[in-house]
């Protein structure tokens, strides 16, 4: 029995890597909590497969979707990764932002040379990687694919990494799929990032299911979500993190979702991540600062209304997971354990809560009228 996949009904009967309560020092030593399920798989630290049976034509076909934007420094290494996955069938599907270096004209002399890449047409300024894989999932055509892979333009992908997680996938009947990944820096430094803690009640409210390059979605999670941002564009306009949205999605329509604790790839760090690994003060002081002027809960009740739009499912959302102060904020820090994974993070969390009880948030119209006056 499969013991880390989340299965909503459990907890009401008996976790976007994206989050502004992002944890402030990676490793893996935060352990489940007690009482929660276990994040191990049988086999869960050895590969997979070594070998699907019979023919090329047998293997999964994967539908890799790549946003590029000035992405010449590491397109090459990530690219050559992608491709040389073993035992899958690769599609790539590449959205170039408008771009001051060469990534267009070199993804599309990949696509001349190689069958298995695509590039959609180019020219619009999408400002941000949300956007670009927004554009991805509504232009895709996944009717010829077994999975839907994310791909950021500067990482690299351990082999089995697509194998290992179709496997996983068709094993357990899972919709979604995201794993640990090593995040490595310019000087050499690397380190675990965990995401596989144990998944909690109402955590796809506050963050994502761990670095969005990690996930792989079956056609049919794809499908839904590609409906939702034809049909309601103006809303996902304002969503901020497509790893975070995708997996509430999931969570929303009880779909069952795994977050593996084996490391699949190599996550790049440098100047130009958009968020990239939660650690040290500098990304300490950007959530605080997001945190207490009320954006972070401004995407929280963004997607919450993005999923009642969604409708499918049965599943109440209380009151208190949009609180703006007062008793509602302190409602919200009870629950802290059941909102974020890491046991840090419900800290911070927590006081965080505290801290909004007292002081208020002001929403995107405050904030936007105060910036005018000053």
């Amino acid at each position: 029995m499969m013991q880390n996949i989340f299965l909503s009904n459990a907890f009401r009967t008996g976790k976007t890597h994206t989050s502004w309560w992002g944890s402030f020092k990676t490793g893996a030593a935060d352990d489940a909590m007690p009482g929660q399920p276990s994040n191990d798989l049988p086999g869960n630290h050895e590969q997979v497969m070594d070998e699907l049976p019979g023919v090329a034509s047998a293997y999964p076909e994967v539908l890799v979707l790549m946003a590029v934007f000035n992405g010449m420094n590491w397109l090459p290494e990530q690219l050559e990764s992608i491709l040389k996955q073993d035992n899958v069938r690769i599609k790539l599907l590449i959205s170039v932002d408008l771009s001051d270096d060469n990534s267009y004209d070199w993804c599309c002399e990949q696509a001349q040379n190689d069958h298995r890449i695509s590039v959609l047409p180019y020219g619009q300024r999408y400002g941000s990687a949300t956007a670009n894989f927004f554009r991805l999932l509504r232009d895709a055509d996944f009717s010829q694919s077994d999975y839907v892979a994310f791909a950021d333009q500067d990482d690299i992908w351990y082999q089995d990494k697509l194998s290992r997680a179709s496997e996983l996938m068709k094993r357990h009947q899972l919709s979604g799929y995201s794993s640990d990944v090593r995040a490595f820096w310019p000087d050499g430094r690397s380190e675990k990032v965990k995401k596989s803690q144990s998944q909690q009640k109402w955590d796809y409210c506050f963050e994502a299911a761990g670095p969005g390059c990690t996930y792989v979605l079956t056609p049919e999670l794809s499908k839904t979500i590609q409906r939702f941002l034809s049909d309601h564009q103006a809303l996902a306009g304002s969503l901020k993190y497509h790893d975070w949205f995708c997996y509430a999605v999931a969570r929303h329509l009880n779909m069952k979702w795994y977050i593996d604790s084996s490391i699949t790839m190599d996550y790049r760090q440098h100047q130009s991540n958009l968020i990239g690994v939660n650690r040290g003060h500098k990304a300490f002081l950007f959530r605080m600062k997001k945190l207490l002027g009320g954006e972070a809960l401004d995407q929280v009740e963004l997607t919450l209304k993005a999923l009642a739009m969604l409708g499918g499912s049965s599943t109440h959302y209380p009151g208190y997971l949009k609180p703006r102060a007062g008793f509602g904020a302190i409602r919200l820090g009870i629950e802290s354990m059941r909102c974020r994974r890491k046991r840090k993070d419900q800290m911070l969390f927590f006081l965080f809560c505290l801290m909004l009880s007292i002081s208020g948030r002001r929403n995107v119209t405050d904030r936007k009228q105060k910036d005018t006056e000053l």
